[in-house]
């Protein structure tokens, strides 16, 4: 029983590093909480044990998918506990072994890397990574990436459990552990020496909506119509020179929500708004799919002034039960709630660099800012600047827009470049690298407008981001077989 409430204990330490409190330092924690619950265990009851762990971890970190209905939030916090469960079973091998301080962590790394790409796309919310926008760990994301930080994060609590041995052991996991946060303190993104700063004024625009939760979008046009009129008086501000002139503006995901290029009116309303500030418009939008009239796709589409719709990216990865329906003949049949998702959203296959007036942007849409490799590959194909654009009015009144800001700082820091952040309730925000932001508050009209440094240089984590991911995955792989074959030769010595 006591191993029980240790592995509780464990999950609720990870959880509290996550808004809406925020204590990057328990996250270490309930790492070294978690392997003392497993240790000496057998397989069977360290999966239980990770099971656990797992269920205390994920219902309050996803407690706001209740907005949805106790059955979403339950079913998807109980099934994705399941990684856990698999990864307390590897924990059961490798702690066996002598080198277990470094294999833990790799093991960690290898479930979130599944978790984030199985089932149907996987979800990577609530990596340990990601509950560390400014710790004194943080700088690892600079060097390598969300990857490397977890694993920094899981090592950091393994050495936490070796500190309590006695000896030169204690002493050597002391002395790691500083060094480990002198570097995550001391590194930050940097320009290349060979690099010609440039800048651009960028406007983020946050119209807000009729009323959160799953009905936000009121009437037809409505949403548009803020932004629409949010946009003129930044227009009327920059004509009395209260503001200065942007040179193009970025509205939230969904902030059209009809289909500007195929509505007249609506179309008309956007390019009023594009012409009343002067600059294009980075609209958020639901495009119908040629052919497919059972599929539609999630868009940010550049808006000119002068020639109206041009460059578009389409969202790459589509939220399971949000934007599709796995399984839909099934499910359709036995939750009658999933009426409201009555056409697939395909995945688009490009990355989201759209030119915005003279700003090249690299563009992600709501929870692809969770995706390591969407965001790299955004700024490795040009994007000198990084643009989220999210729609979090359906839980607007809940810890999630917290926690995907979070997420937002921390892209910051691993790719150097500066992140803006368009909703439609918030968070609104612009990120510089050095961790400075600005912010609207939640549930409210109104715009940032800032001078907006773009770059061309990569940080190690854009450039060695991926391979460093695969390393430690595959070694989380190894680390387990290596331990069973341990095993079988302390069991079977011939």
């Amino acid at each position: 029983m006591i191993r029980v409430l240790a592995a509780i204990a464990a999950g609720v330490l990870q959880v509290l590093a996550f808004p809406p409190v925020g204590w990057w330092w328990t996250a270490p924690l309930g790492v070294a909480l978690l392997i003392v619950a497993i240790r000496d265990q057998g397989g069977g009851r360290a999966a239980l044990l990770g099971l656990v762990c797992g269920w205390a971890f994920f219902l309050p970190l996803l407690h706001w998918l209740n907005v949805l209905g106790p059955d979403a939030w339950l079913a998807l916090a109980l099934v994705i506990a399941g990684w856990y469960a698999a990864m307390g079973w590897g924990f059961s091998v490798v702690l066996q072994t002598r080198w277990w301080v470094l294999a833990v962590p790799v093991v960690w790394v290898l479930q979130e890397w599944l978790r984030s790409r199985f089932p149907w796309g996987g979800l990577g919310w609530g990596r340990l990574a990601f509950g560390q926008p400014e710790s004194p760990l943080t700088g690892w994301v600079t060097i390598g990436g969300a990857t490397l930080l977890s694993f920094v994060i899981a090592l950091t609590g393994c050495l936490l459990v070796a500190m309590m041995s006695r000896g030169r052991v204690a002493l050597l996991a002391a002395v790691t552990v500083v060094a480990i946060a002198g570097v995550g303190i001391t590194v930050y993104p940097r320009p290349s020496a060979s690099e010609t700063p440039t800048s651009s004024q960028l406007a983020v625009i946050q119209g807000n909506v009729p009323q959160p939760g799953i009905d936000f979008l009121g009437r037809p046009m409505q949403v548009l119509g803020n932004h629409v009129r949010t946009t003129d008086e930044l227009a009327s501000a920059v004509a009395t020179g209260e503001e200065p002139q942007p040179d193009a503006l970025i509205w939230p995901e969904n902030s059209s929500d009809i289909d500007p290029v195929v509505s007249g009116p609506a179309g008309a309303a956007v390019s009023s708004a594009a012409r009343s500030i002067g600059v294009p418009i980075l609209v958020g939008t639901v495009q119908e799919v040629p052919g497919r009239p059972d599929q539609v796709a999630n868009v940010g589409l550049a808006w000119d002034p002068v020639t109206g719709p041009g460059q578009a990216y389409v969202k790459q990865h589509p939220v399971p039960f949000g934007e599709f329906l796995p399984l839909r003949p099934l499910l359709s049949r036995v939750i009658t709630r999933f009426d409201r998702v009555p056409r697939d959203f395909i995945a688009g296959d490009t990355p989201g660099v759209v030119q915005l007036g003279p700003a090249r942007i690299a563009d992600v849409i709501c929870f692809e800012v969770s995706n390591d490799e969407i965001v790299r590959e955004g700024v490795r194909e040009g994007g000198r600047a990084l643009v989220v654009q999210t729609n979090n009015a359906t839980y607007a009144t809940t810890a999630q827009p917290e926690q995907q800001y979070d997420i937002s700082r921390l892209r910051a820091r691993e790719t150097g470049r500066t992140v803006l952040v368009a909703a439609t309730t918030g968070v609104t925000a612009v990120i510089t690298p050095d961790g400075a932001s600005r912010t609207l508050p939640q549930l409210q009209s109104g715009w940032i407008n800032t001078e907006v440094f773009l770059k061309d240089s990569w940080t190690p984590a854009v450039r060695f981001g991926g391979p460093v991911d695969a390393v430690l995955s595959a070694a989380g792989l190894m680390a387990v077989l290596l331990g069973l074959w341990a095993r079988r030769r302390v069991t079977d010595p011939r």
